[in-house]
């Protein structure tokens, strides 16, 4: 959540999704990283694959609002900027 919040109060909102993007796909490739030798050998751990799976569903959630809430703060901002 802290990489979220982070990406709200960097300046350029871009910037903010790009960073975003990235530690959620850092969190997937980690997750499927981790798993995927388990899943190779036969030996899966399915308590450690739901975790993982939920921890990454938060995070594609957090995601999502991060995006919509980027967008908004550009609208307002541009409506704002049109209205001066």
């Amino acid at each position: 959540p802290v990489v979220y919040l982070l990406s709200f109060v960097l300046e350029e909102a871009r910037l903010g999704q790009r960073v975003v993007r990235l530690f959620t796909a850092g969190m997937l490739g980690i997750a499927i990283v981790y798993a995927a030798p388990g899943a190779l050998v036969g030996e899966v751990d399915w308590g450690v694959v739901y975790a993982l799976i939920e921890l990454n569903l938060a995070n594609t959630v957090f995601l999502a609002l991060t995006s919509a809430f980027i967008r908004f703060k550009e609208s307002h901002t541009r409506t704002q900027a049109r209205m001066e």
